[in-house]
């Protein structure tokens, strides 16, 4: 599998907005901060067990991020590219609509 672990360091950019990605994170240790493009204040903040950067691979977009990640303390992440992600999907299909539902939430 396509799964690739990177540690960082608190106020390191994960995401950048505008930048075009394939890819979705998985928050194994630690915790990360989504900003808002336009003033960087902060939309959300994601913990253990959270994931993010999963719209484009679910809609099969190249997208770009819309919106600024860092992390905001020491953190772990696992990287899925999309054909990982695309395999997984199709023997568990059922979690594209898991994703989806919480991403209109």
């Amino acid at each position: 599998m396509n799964l690739r672990i990177m540690n960082f360091s608190p106020g390191d950019v994960v995401i950048r907005c505008g930048d075009t990605s394939s890819e979705m994170y998985f928050i194994l240790k630690g915790g990360c901060q989504v900003l808002r493009a336009k003033d960087l204040s902060v939309i959300k903040t994601l913990r253990e067990h959270d994931y993010f950067g999963e719209f484009a691979l679910l809609y099969k977009t190249p997208r770009r991020r819309t919106a600024w990640v860092r992390a905001q303390v020491y953190c772990t992440l696992a990287i899925l590219s999309a054909s990982a992600f695309n395999t997984i999907l199709a023997e568990f299909p059922e979690q594209r609509e898991l994703m989806r539902e919480k991403i209109k939430k």
